[in-house]
């Protein structure tokens, strides 16, 4: 557990913890100052916990494939570039807090059953362009609850990525570039999503995008008569 401000601004080695294999939790918070790539964890097996936040890593963002085990993620206000890898077969990874970086893309995440927070938000910092294109499939993040994703610059959404997240309780993409179209999918999406499953208490934000449709809005009556908040301007 290491947070200092005082530390050098430098890299860490990738190395650094190449001979570690029974570290489970691992806190370096420098207050902005190390700089350069992630370090390797490969050869960590048993890592579960990982927070490097607020640093200024620009680069390594892991995929954790050889970290089964991980459960906790926080590499939020750093000044990571890239894509966000696309997480696969993570049985133990529950939360996941990447925003306030440089990101502009998103890859699909695939068998996460047990994700429940991904945060995303506010890659548009520094003029950086934002993450862009498509808001991926996360019907196969079964139990996810947090799904935040505002100030980006997605354009689309991949029809029938919300309509079975049936746990999911706040969903905010405010301040994109999302088409009237993709506004109107998404609102579709949690209309079936809230027939399979009635249920309030869940907060939607679609504001700052287009206006959508005369369908989506009479479903968007409908749901809040339901105990939904939905705000779209």
């Amino acid at each position: 557990y290491i947070a200092n401000g005082g530390m050098l601004a430098k890299p860490i080695a990738t190395t650094a913890f190449t001979y570690c294999p029974n570290l489970r939790n691992l806190v370096i918070n420098s207050y902005g100052r190390v700089d350069g790539e992630i370090p390797n964890f490969n050869q960590c097996s048993k890592l579960s916990y990982l927070n490097l936040y607020y640093n200024a890593f620009t680069s390594g963002t892991p995929n954790f494939q050889a970290t089964p085990n991980i459960h906790y993620v926080h590499l939020a206000y750093n000044r990571l570039q890239g894509t966000i890898p696309g997480y696969k077969n993570l049985s133990n990874l529950y939360y996941l807090y990447m925003h306030n970086n440089k990101f502009t893309g998103l890859n699909e995440f695939e068998n996460l059953p047990n994700l429940r927070y991904f945060y995303c938000h506010n890659q548009l910092v520094d003029g950086n362009t934002g993450i862009s294109g498509q808001i991926p499939d996360f019907s196969t993040c079964p139990r996810m609850y947090y799904l935040v994703m505002y100030n980006n610059n997605f354009s689309s959404y991949k029809t029938g990525s919300l309509d079975s997240l049936y746990n999911l309780r706040y969903f905010d993409v405010s301040n994109n570039s999302l088409s009237s179209q993709a506004i109107d999918q998404i609102i579709d999406d949690l209309y079936t999503n809230y027939e399979s499953v009635p249920r309030g208490g869940v907060s939607i934000n679609v504001r700052g995008n287009q206006l959508p449709g005369p369908d989506a809005l009479d479903q968007i009556i409908i749901l809040r008569s339901k105990g939904w908040s939905i705000t779209y301007q």
